[in-house]
């Protein structure tokens, strides 16, 4: 679990849930536990937090200015819901990855419910895969994967039933899905370098990074190659949701593995890792009037493996993060333009 100390000299403050690390602070935004918050998505417009609940089928809408939090239940048959991204220039309109599906909501961001999702594509006949996590590209193409169960084994590691059934889609202005990355355990992380040429992507079970030649036109990838690799290079974890700041270097949680690590794609090196009390850290996003604020979303849904504690599924803030000397700054969320 959490580790209190180390070489970092971490403190804990109980009553706050408040970490003080090494150049920075990690705070947690929220008392709700959440079985599996993940894509983490910062609206400029509104300066609020959006993500969802997978297991809990909820969207939620956090806003710094009020500190408060409202939560949303999309699927009113206790299904899943593993994004939400708005669509630009809709007003309250949301697509929305629920169980096999893409679907559109409409929410206000304060209501308890949404509109009952209108599916746009059904990605899989096979009701037991599940859409995973999403993110619009540079155009505003909406990217979704999609990943079967996992079990927990007799050595109490976590293995997927159906190994390799998942895809990552592009999601055409028509409702079309192609599949653009096939055969992945658990695709996770997205994020496209500032001149929108690169593709990273999070292959969570295989514990490594990959970067992709880019199209920003045609939504093209090509040239597929290795950028990190958490286990060679002994990191604790999976690696998960993905987000990249302003100087290319992209920041990845480690999932089983209480962090957030920043690494640097061009040199394959292991820049930084910020510490989080909650050990199935998910994803992260950075936010803020200033996009300086990394949020991290966390869950609490192995406990056979990983016994949660009253900081697992909660989300965080964390403050302070510089890179020579400077603060890391970070992109907001890209809407979806059409679908």
């Amino acid at each position: 679990m959490f580790q209190v100390g180390k070489c970092i000299c971490l403190i804990l403050l109980f009553s706050s849930t408040q970490v003080y690390g090494k150049g920075y602070i990690v705070k947690s935004i929220s008392k709700t536990l959440f079985e599996w918050a993940h894509s983490p998505y910062w609206d400029a417009t509104s300066q609020s937090l959006y993500f969802a609940d997978i297991n809990g089928g909820t969207v939620s809408c956090y806003q710094p200015s009020t500190k408060k939090t409202n939560t949303a239940k999309v699927d009113q048959q206790n299904g899943t819901c593993s994004v939400i991204i708005p669509i630009k220039g809709q007003k309250d309109t949301f697509v929305v990855g629920v169980n096999s599906s893409v679907a559109n909501i409409t929410w206000d961001s304060k209501s308890s419910s949404t509109s009952k999702p209108a599916i746009i594509t059904e990605l899989t006949q096979n009701k037991t895969i599940k859409t995973h996590t999403g993110k619009a590209d540079p155009m505003g193409r909406f990217w979704i994967g999609t990943q079967g169960p996992f079990h927990v084994d007799s050595a109490g590691q976590e293995q997927p039933d159906f190994v390799n059934s998942g895809n990552e889609y592009l999601i055409t202005a028509e409702g079309k899905a192609i599949i653009k990355i096939p055969g992945v355990s658990v695709p996770d992380g997205l994020a496209w370098n500032a001149n929108k040429t690169k593709l990273y992507f999070v292959d969570c079970f295989g514990k490594k990074i990959y970067v992709y030649n880019y199209d920003n036109q045609s939504g093209d990838i090509s040239n597929k190659k290795l950028v990190f690799d958490t286990k060679a290079n002994n990191i604790s974890g999976y690696p998960a949701g993905m987000t990249i700041d302003t100087e290319g270097k992209l920041w990845v949680a480690q999932f089983f593995g209480g962090a957030v690590i920043r690494v640097d794609p061009d040199t394959g090196k292991l820049l930084k890792t910020v510490e989080i009390p909650a050990k199935e850290a998910t994803s992260c996003a950075f936010g803020g009037k200033n996009l300086d604020i990394l949020y991290v979303t966390s869950a609490r849904i192995f406990q056979d493996v990983s016994p949660p504690t009253k900081y697992s599924g909660r989300v965080y803030s964390v403050k302070g993060l510089k890179s020579g000397g400077k603060r890391v700054t970070g992109y907001p969320g890209q809407p979806i333009i059409a679908i």
